[in-house]
């Protein structure tokens, strides 16, 4: 997604622990942007597993 918006992504974790943490580097414009499309797709994620999963539940 980076490289559609003039970023580079990363990601890192610390030794021994699962947690991943993502960022965008960049000029400051074009990380905003990138990292306001990024939020736009998790939330659409996030919404799209909350409908499987109630969907699920009536079924």
């Amino acid at each position: 997604m980076g490289e559609n918006y003039c970023c580079r992504g990363y990601r890192n974790h610390g030794y021994g622990e699962q947690t991943q943490y993502i960022g965008f580097i960049g000029l400051e414009d074009d990380v905003e942007i990138c990292v306001a499309v990024f939020k736009y797709a998790v939330d659409c994620i996030l919404s799209e597993i909350k409908r499987i999963k109630k969907e699920k539940e009536n079924a």
